[in-house]
């Protein structure tokens, strides 16, 4: 049963930490700073929710401490990710229109 409850508070606090981080990196396109600003605001997020977590147990608040570290990190990459995926999408639109535009030219002659 503490495995189950150590796994509990990690998932809560990685979740609660990365949700900022995700947001701050997908929502915005510029900035120098972005990746800083959104690790500090899942941290931030992330030790929050420990301490919002009744956990009077050391490796439970090891556990949380953890997740608050790391899950930014996981926030970070997905958004990452995402955005890479979203790019790859867009360029493989601008493709299709410029071969459809090619081919139309070629009919034409």
């Amino acid at each position: 049963m503490l495995g189950a409850m150590h796994m509990a508070v990690f998932l809560v606090t990685a979740v609660l930490a990365a949700i900022p981080a995700y947001y701050c990196l997908r929502r915005t396109d510029e900035g120098r700073a972005r990746g800083a600003v959104a690790y500090l605001s899942g941290f931030l997020f992330g030790i929050a929710a420990f301490l919002l977590l009744p956990t009077r147990d050391l490796l439970l608040s090891q556990s949380a401490l953890l997740a608050a570290v790391g899950g930014p990190v996981l926030g970070i990459m997905r958004a990452r990710y995402m955005r890479k995926r979203r790019a790859r999408l867009k360029q493989r639109q601008r493709d299709l229109r410029a071969l459809r535009a090619r081919q139309g030219a070629l009919g034409a002659r």
